[in-house]
């Protein structure tokens, strides 16, 4: 923590800054203080855990810019406290100095109204341990506005935020550059999760004590909605942009997820025992190793126990994924058979469908897809299914499809911004 001797003038105009926002979080039926930090000494204290310990349940604690070297933990005498970075994450940094120890911010047995929002956390470092930068236990929290990058939990889960037995809410953050064994940027399990209009990149799995799966995001047992992220330029073993565990139902809707890489297995999505729902979600460019399976996802396997309702896929967007695959979707026998319907099916692969070591007849449901041709013979050319090996017993059914991109509607959702090898001119130039 940083203080310094300041002038009364300067005091003076510290509280003119803060008095509307007082004024603003003074209006209504709560009645709660607001404890203003200011490592500067403007405030009621220098540190910000100074003020959470001085909180009780309806009280705010207002943050003033600085840099904190602190590590925070709300604890159940903070539930309900909301902590507010006054002039937003630009500004009001808690900073961990890649030293090793506690995570930058633990949220522990904390109810419902309890709120972060508007901080930066970087540099976070554990050893053995989860959650370098975020970690909660027992907490119903809700993350808004945050910037949580460069953490990294070393023979742990969840280097950005790791969340257990928690009923979690991570909105419009942006969570980059972080690194752990699993779940790269976030790791959930054990309670549930909405994930919302966040921008998750540039995390990595690294798995040097194992794992090595879920480079932007690992979803673990639970209840979980992912929507309106976007998920780019993340790496791991399997699973580079996201993967889903056993989990009790998943929502996957409106996310961008491009350009992730990984080494094994799912570009951009695995899916283990889990019956998601996928709707309206455009996956770009996304790759996996040479030799690798399932450029842009693979559906099924991991020896899982299989879960009562089927994967389902509709209304997404597969463009240009798969580099250094032979498959841009394998599925695997565990569990009931995914259904993919109106969705577009048009990467780089050799093979956009491969079914894999499936034990009994059955048919896969692909029914009312585009796949980027309106010849029937050319797409059963890009399924490798009983038809090519017998030893196969599922057969694909892409009967009823597409003869051109617009019977499917519009498509939303694809971002001008990012640069691929499929340029996004050209992916606009066909669905839209």
């Amino acid at each position: 923590m940083r203080s310094t001797l300041i002038t009364s003038s300067t005091r003076l105009a510290r509280l003119i800054l803060l008095t509307p926002v007082l004024l603003a979080l003074s209006v209504g039926p709560s009645v709660g203080r607001t404890i203003v930090v200011d490592c500067d000494g403007g405030g009621d204290y220098l540190s910000i855990q100074e003020g959470i310990n001085a909180a009780t349940a309806g009280d705010t604690v207002l943050v003033a810019p600085c840099v904190y070297y602190e590590r925070l933990t709300l604890g159940p005498s903070a539930d309900g406290v909301v902590l507010l970075g006054d002039a937003g994450p630009d500004l009001t940094i808690v900073d961990g100095q890649g030293v090793i120890g506690p995570p930058l911010l633990a949220c522990v047995d904390v109810g419902p109204a309890t709120r972060v929002e508007g901080f930066t956390f970087i540099r976070g470092k554990r050893s053995l341990g989860s959650g370098a930068g975020v970690r909660c236990e027992r907490a119903d929290v809700r993350l808004t506005g945050n910037v949580i990058r460069d953490c990294w939990a070393s023979g742990g889960w969840g280097g950005g935020i790791y969340a257990e037995y928690s009923e979690i809410e991570i909105v419009g953050c942006t969570i980059s550059g972080n690194r752990s064994d699993d779940g790269g940027g976030i790791l959930i399990m054990w309670g549930s999760a909405q994930i919302e209009s966040n921008i998750i990149t540039g995390n990595r799995a690294d798995g040097f004590h194992g794992g090595s799966t879920g480079g932007g995001v690992n979803l673990g047992e639970g209840t979980h909605v992912v929507s309106g992220n976007t998920i780019a330029g993340n790496e791991a073993a399997v699973g580079g942009g996201l993967i889903v565990e056993w989990a009790t139902s998943v929502l996957l809707e409106g996310n961008t997820i491009s350009c992730n890489n990984a080494w094994y297995s799912g570009g951009a999505l695995v899916v283990y025992g889990t019956p998601i729902i996928a709707l309206s979600n455009v996956v770009v460019g996304n790759e996996v190793g040479y030799g690798g399976r399932g450029g842009a996802a693979i559906i099924g396997g991991g020896g899982d126990p299989p879960s009562s309702d089927p994967p389902i896929f509709t209304d997404n967007v597969f463009f240009g994924n798969a580099a250094g695959s032979e498959s841009a979707i394998e599925v695997v026998h565990d569990g009931p058979l995914p259904v993919f319907q109106g969705n577009h099916l048009v990467d780089d692969a050799t093979y956009q469908i491969v079914v894999d070591d499936t034990p009994s007849v059955d048919t896969l449901d692909f029914r009312g897809n585009w796949w980027g041709t309106d010849d029937p013979d050319a797409i059963a050319e890009r399924i490798y299914d009983s038809s090519d090996d017998p030893s196969l017993f599922w057969s694909v059914d892409f009967s009823d499809w597409c003869t051109d991109p617009s019977c499917l509607g519009h498509v939303t959702g694809v971002d001008g911004g990012r640069e691929l090898k499929k340029t996004w001119s050209t992916i606009k130039s066909i669905y839209r």
